[in-house]
């Protein structure tokens, strides 16, 4: 089969998400899911000059490919009778023909809660597997994310976590953070990745292209399934957070800002685990230590 060119058209949104918020833009276009999915522009990697676009790589033949081209096309027809992933595998699967095996998928928990740290995973699934049930971790119940935990854990691979902590969130700002987490999850990861898919978040310094997807978690099953590990490893240090500061209530809130937790800071003042930088958080403390 012949590819096309290399196009130069940009995509702000796709058949399978909402539109982009305004002014938003994902890093590449060739996932415009009306097109072939490998159509449109590349995204050097980071030692690339920024402004340049590469194309896209050569197609493989599928003696080089071995057995991921027809795992990918026996997907494509098993979820044609009716498979099984609430998130789909569009991107996945356009990167599994095209020859990239290692394709991880990186996402966060714990960006907006006033105490705990954020947790980003990092998950390479296997070519032309599918877990069925994989969402965006917010869509599901607790006990379906335990559940998809073990399965993910399990079935792919490779799986890694990064962990920042509320002292360095408070030096260096959430989103810096968040990047610092997702850095340490790829770097935890036992194999490298020839492609990166993130929920929007873009990295820089990474030795492979990525795609910085608009509500990725939502929209790439690989990406989901990061979700999920980031947010159960997250919910189980905050429920060991609990027993060591009970007054607090961690185990039931997470860290997120409730009435209970808010009505806990007021009588309690912070502990270790408060992001003293967020406003909630920062008022208390006022009260408490500056008084």
């Amino acid at each position: 089969m012949r590819l096309r060119p290399p196009a130069t058209r940009r995509s702000h949104g796709s058949a399978e998400g909402p539109p982009a918020p305004p002014g938003a833009r994902e890093s590449t276009d060739f996932w415009d899911t009306t097109l072939d999915p490998w159509e449109g522009a590349w995204t050097a990697p980071s030692h690339a000059p920024r402004e340049r676009i590469a194309p896209a790589p050569p197609a493989l033949e599928p003696r080089r490919v071995g057995g991921v081209l027809e795992a990918a096309v026996n997907f494509r027809r098993t979820a044609g009778r009716g498979a099984t992933a609430a998130v789909p595998y569009r991107f996945e699967l356009a990167a599994w023909r095209r020859g990239l095996v290692r394709v991880a998928g990186v996402d966060e928990a714990g960006r907006g809660p006033l105490a705990g740290p954020v947790v980003a995973a990092a998950v390479v699934l296997r070519p032309g597997g599918v877990i069925d049930g994989v969402d965006d971790s917010k869509r599901l119940t607790p006990e379906e994310r335990a559940q998809l935990f073990g399965q993910i854990q399990g079935g792919a691979m490779a799986v890694a976590v990064g962990i920042i902590d509320a002292a360095t969130i408070d030096r260096v700002n959430i989103l810096e953070a968040t990047r610092l987490a997702m850095r340490r999850a790829l770097q935890g990861l036992a194999l490298e990745p020839e492609l990166v898919l993130t929920d929007w978040v873009e990295l820089a310094g990474l030795p492979c292209p990525q795609r910085n997807l608009v509500r990725g978690d939502q929209r790439s099953a690989t990406v989901a399934a990061a979700s999920i590990v980031a947010k159960v490893t997250r919910d189980r240090i905050m429920e060991q957070a609990d027993r060591e500061f009970p007054q607090y209530g961690f185990g039931r809130h997470k860290g997120y800002s409730t009435d209970e937790h808010r009505s806990a800071l007021a009588k309690h003042g912070p502990c270790p685990l408060h992001r003293r930088g967020f406003r909630g958080v920062w008022s208390q403390g006022e009260l408490f230590f500056w008084s």
